[in-house]
């Protein structure tokens, strides 16, 4: 996953419901994203009332990403804080992360780290996990900064099938 990536589908949305999409051809083969956006005390957003730029400073809002790069694919939840001058989010990360789709009882997915802050992320994983999204509307975490609260979120997860060509052309099936 690239720093690249991330930036390019945060910048250039695409939606398809839910999910903003973004596919970019790169050098190494397709690299193509689906995002999805909550913001603290609000819920689900889309990306244009993420980008907007009407939320109160201090509060938190993440985006779940799905990521196809060089033909391997990962999710991952990416935890910002609204307004400038924050320190950096570091979560805790004990190496999974429990996952409810639609309020069924959580699933715990193994984690890795990517070395960018506020991030936790799934790969091996990552192809089990978006094909249960496939049928779901809704995913359930919780996220906790370290030594800090725990910041609960729920996605609408809703239309990823419609991503499932984009991703198939960057190499990734589920």
């Amino acid at each position: 996953m690239s720093i690249l990536t991330l930036l390019t589908s945060i910048q250039i949305p695409y939606t398809a419901n839910a999910w903003e999409l973004n596919s970019e051809n790169t050098r190494s083969g397709i690299v193509t994203s689906a995002s999805s956006f909550w913001v603290e005390g609000y819920g689900p957003v889309t990306a244009k009332q993420i980008f907007s730029g009407d939320f109160e400073d201090d509060l938190y809002w993440a985006s779940l990403s799905l990521y196809c790069e060089k033909k391997s694919l990962s999710v991952a939840i990416f935890l910002y804080q609204v307004g400038s001058g924050h320190d950096e989010l570091k979560l805790d990360d004990p190496g999974y992360i429990s996952i409810s789709l639609n309020g069924a009882p959580a699933k715990r997915y193994r984690t890795y780290g990517t070395g960018i802050s506020g991030t936790i992320a799934i790969k091996k994983d990552a192809v089990a996990l978006a094909k249960a999204m496939l049928s779901k509307r809704t995913l359930t975490t919780t996220l906790r900064i370290r030594y800090g609260e725990r910041i609960p979120m729920k996605f609408t997860i809703s239309d990823l099938s419609k991503s499932r060509t984009r991703f198939k052309y960057a190499g990734c099936t589920f």
